[in-house]
């Protein structure tokens, strides 16, 4: 459990994608305890670069609001991919 802790939210959100196979960025942000508005940011890019798709919307209980869901295309191992990372640590500098 620690290791995972260890790791960025980024991590975290990219290994929950993974094994969640479909996802929403609700799922990712509650995962990699950051905010909706990064783990966004982080879904945009993953689409961009190819890595995931648009599955379809589902509609959320409470408020009716379609909720978009996303599935895993590209999957090429357990790590944050480079361009990833890379693209993550030039934000932070």
């Amino acid at each position: 459990m620690s290791d995972v802790l260890a790791l960025s939210p980024r991590e975290r959100m990219w290994r929950a994608g993974r094994c969640l196979q479909v996802f929403g960025v609700e799922d990712l942000f509650t995962v990699g305890t950051t905010t909706r508005a990064e783990a966004l940011a982080f879904v945009k890019c993953l689409t961009r670069r190819g890595y995931i798709k648009l599955e379809g919307r589902e509609v959320r209980a409470r408020r009716g609001r379609p909720l978009a869901k996303f599935r895993l295309i590209q999957n090429p191992g357990p790590q944050l991919p480079a361009e990833l990372r890379s693209l993550a640590d030039r934000r932070l500098a």
